[in-house]
């Protein structure tokens, strides 16, 4: 087992973790959010869905964004105890990262059909 951390360095590092989670949920949701715009506009969605679209996706994905960094502190304090911090950061931060990768793939795939159109 390893040794605990309890200092106020390590507490630091915790709570910049956390910091750094929450930047990562803003991206992939912004990221998200334009991803769907995007996959819309391709869909030829009128300008009311589009409208509709972004503010779901807003309020839905900020809401799963607030549920998961809230569960962050705590997971990244309790970490903190048992030495596991590294680990479970880089388990956490790989979700909203992913998020942004799939985002990022699906507003390819989608300006490619729009070029590749007759």
């Amino acid at each position: 087992m390893q040794p605990t951390q309890q200092g106020p360095v390590f507490r630091v590092l915790a709570y910049l973790a956390w910091l750094v989670s929450i930047a990562a949920c803003v991206a992939a949701l912004l990221q998200f959010q334009s991803a769907v715009n995007v996959l819309g506009a391709v869909l030829y969605a009128n300008q009311s869905v589009l409208r509709l679209l972004n503010q779901v996706t807003l309020l839905l994905g900020g809401l799963a964004a607030f549920i998961y960094v809230v569960f962050l502190e705590g997971y990244y304090r309790e970490g903190l105890k048992m030495g596991l911090l590294p680990r479970r950061f880089a388990k956490t931060i790989a979700i909203p990262l992913g998020i942004v990768a799939l985002s990022l793939v699906l507003v390819e795939i989608a300006l490619r059909r729009i070029n590749l159109a007759p």
